[in-house]
């Protein structure tokens, strides 16, 4: 829900959704990587947005997402 309500422009619905899916599940990979990217994006937020994509990495270094997360915490870092 989270994510439709970011594309959809309710960012207000959306960063309360993805904070409420953490809440429950704080290892959930893949409200991190998206939360991660709503904060980039959507909030221009780019450090919580590294410490969204950090912490995907450091519940499962070597995950489906690790290299992807690797890349955008490194671009991130450089912008």
């Amino acid at each position: 829900m989270a994510t439709a309500a970011y594309y959809g422009g309710q960012y207000d619905l959306a960063e309360n959704s993805y904070k409420e899916a953490l809440t429950e599940r704080p290892d959930f990979q893949q409200a991190l990587f998206d939360y991660g990217v709503f904060l980039l994006e959507a909030k221009k937020d780019y450090a919580n947005a590294i410490r969204m994509w950090q912490t995907a990495l450091d519940y499962e270094p070597n995950g489906p997402n690790a290299d992807q997360l690797k890349q955008l915490i490194s671009k991130v870092k450089n912008m």
